[in-house]
């Protein structure tokens, strides 16, 4: 049962597997549809120029990043409180 458990979550076995069943599963056609569908849709004309539409992008992506850096400082800073709070109780 280990060597099933080691081989199973192994890094490249599971992306082995995941292929393996996303071939099974007939995914395939419809990944390769979408990723067509996604090159289509960055080749086509569109109304808004395309110097806003990279501004908009970038936009997002530092407001993303921002977010995250955000998040992951409140989560330090809740974990310095809490060691704080329990050398308070216990000393």
């Amino acid at each position: 049962m280990s060597l099933f458990k080691k081989v199973w979550l192994g890094p490249v076995w599971s992306s082995v597997n995941g292929l393996g069943g996303s071939y099974f599963l007939n995914w395939w056609p419809a990944i390769g549809r979408g990723t067509s569908a996604v090159f289509v849709f960055l080749g086509s004309k569109t109304p808004v120029w395309n110097w806003l539409l990279g501004l908009f992008v970038v936009a997002v992506l530092l407001a993303a990043v921002g977010l995250i850096h955000v998040i992951s400082r409140c989560k330090g800073n809740a974990k310095k409180s809490l060691l704080h709070e329990r050398q308070i109780l216990q000393g």
